[in-house]
């Protein structure tokens, strides 16, 4: 029988990510960005290592497996990139998790670290004012609308 500590932990993440249907190279080399060669190669010697013939039975023994082996989890993923879960639903996550949560979903918009407190403000202040002028012009055109009207019924 196949063990997975043969895999890497990449390789396992990849087999994951297939196993809940994500199946494109360049879906997966998205979520954990690596380029769609790269994903290939990973998954071709993770393959090989299963003894399958295929990213998708590759995904299905490694499914398998892992149910079977109750000691391989997410928390096993982010041991070896060196970032904590927490350890029960309860307790607050530590504050390394959310470095887990950004690399496998990275935020929308581009990465959050980049936006300063100044430059967040900013952001804030030009949305305030995009949205009175459009506000005022949504207004202007309605009264305009209605002056119309007014002029027609007399």
């Amino acid at each position: 029988m196949t063990d997975l500590s043969q895999l890497s932990a990449t390789q396992r993440q990849i087999l994951q990510l297939v196993a809940d249907g994500v199946t494109a190279s360049k879906d997966i080399g998205r979520v954990i960005d690596k380029s769609p060669a790269t994903i290939d190669v990973y998954l071709s010697k993770a393959a090989a290592s299963l003894g399958a013939n295929g990213r998708h039975e590759a995904a299905r023994k490694f499914k398998e497996l892992s149910q079977l082996d109750s000691k391989f989890r997410m928390e096993d993923i982010a041991e070896t990139e060196g970032i904590g879960l927490c350890e029960d639903a309860g307790s607050k996550p530590a504050s390394r998790s959310s470095k887990l949560m950004k690399k496998l979903f990275p935020p929308i918009g581009g990465p959050t670290d980049e936006l300063t407190p100044l430059r967040t403000l900013g952001l804030i202040i030009q949305l305030s004012l995009i949205t009175a002028v459009s506000t005022a012009v949504v207004v202007v055109i309605y009264l305009w609308v209605m002056d119309q009207f007014a002029e027609l019924a007399r």
